[in-house]
């Protein structure tokens, strides 16, 4: 799976410079439907927001440059819709 950043991700790395302080108290969207060609595209009316885990929080140390769930945290899912997940 490739990763796909949109251009305010882009932009604020530019300026924050860290991922992991972009990403952190940040929340994780998950669709169904269609991938959009970019991730600055808008949703098509075919993709249904599934499943929503807010508060995300990531380690310090990044090895091997992977961003991983703080073990301190429980991440909890708000479960909003079924079907299969495409893109996040």
């Amino acid at each position: 799976m490739a990763f796909k950043f949109s251009t305010e991700v882009r932009r604020r790395q530019c300026v924050v410079g860290s991922l992991k302080s972009i990403l952190d108290g940040g929340t994780l969207k998950i669709y169904s439907g269609p991938v959009p060609g970019s991730a600055d595209s808008a949703l098509g009316g075919s993709n249904t927001l599934l499943c929503e885990i807010e508060g995300l929080t990531f380690e310090s140390a990044a090895s091997d440059a992977t961003l991983t769930k703080s073990l301190n945290q429980v991440w909890a899912a708000n479960n909003i819709a079924s079907g299969t997940a495409t893109f996040f």
